[in-house]
């Protein structure tokens, strides 16, 4: 798990955001949660549909933002 710190210039404030890399410690733990479900767990791989979930700012404003 990876972490960096952005300082962001929010309505004239300075923001310190801290932001972590966490997908490779739940994607370990989702991949067993779906091959090997609770009992009685109604879930089954077969019912799971990848999510695809695009960022509302682009790494690159938020770089310009934080690195002026």
């Amino acid at each position: 798990m990876s972490n960096k710190y952005f300082f962001l210039k929010v309505d004239g404030k300075t923001i310190k955001a801290q932001i972590w890399d966490t997908a490779e410690i739940y994607r370990i733990v989702s991949q067993k949660q779906i091959r090997d479900p609770p009992e009685g767990d109604v879930i089954r791989p077969t019912n799971v549909e990848p999510l695809d979930v695009k960022p509302t700012v682009s790494a690159d404003s938020v770089r310009k933002q934080c690195c002026q």
